[in-house]
């Protein structure tokens, strides 16, 4: 006879107190068993997807590039057949091999690429005298009006009393 929960009331025995305990741990036994049937089976799962995403962090999006797609489209039928059952209920060691397949095909299609020259560095100024617009004009011939006071002292200072009066009067 089963119980409202579906039990059976024969694992009780005559319903002696001795009976009824083996009865109730007969029951927790069988509950435990399948829950650490569950736990291992998740357990599983996740050393399965734990090797594969170690070998290939980036599978997620192999499996949904249009890259794969193209590709597989252009394999033998029993390649596609062979890739398709290896990502959909292969073991972890399957699924690295068909994506280390993909991986190899991929970069044997694509032309190597020459390694890539910095940009040009742009002289990035660290002071105001840096910056061209920022210097003091050096024409050593031009008129007194482009020098900035500083650079006009020092100008005068390295030349002869001759060349002083030539460059103040022109």
């Amino acid at each position: 006879m089963e119980t409202a929960d579906g039990s059976d009331n024969s694992l009780f025995g005559d319903f002696s107190d001795e009976d009824v305990k083996k009865g109730v741990e007969k029951l927790i036994q069988e509950k435990l068993a399948g829950y650490e049937a569950d736990m291992k089976r998740q357990e599983a799962a996740k050393a399965h997807y734990r090797e594969i995403y170690t070998a290939h962090p980036d599978a997620d999006s192999i499996v949904e590039s249009r890259e794969l797609e193209e590709w597989l489209a252009g394999q033998n039928p029993l390649v596609r057949k062979a890739f398709n059952d290896a990502l959909k209920d292969g073991t972890a060691a399957e699924v690295i091999g068909a994506f280390d397949m993909f991986k190899a095909a991929k970069s044997a299609a694509e032309p190597e690429k020459p390694a890539e020259k910095p940009p040009a560095g742009k002289n990035t100024p660290n002071t105001l005298s840096d910056i061209p617009a920022g210097r003091d004009h050096t024409a050593s011939d031009g008129p007194p009006d482009y020098l900035s006071g500083n650079a006009l002292a020092e100008k005068l200072a390295s030349m002869t009393e001759e060349q002083v009066e030539k460059f103040l009067n022109s």
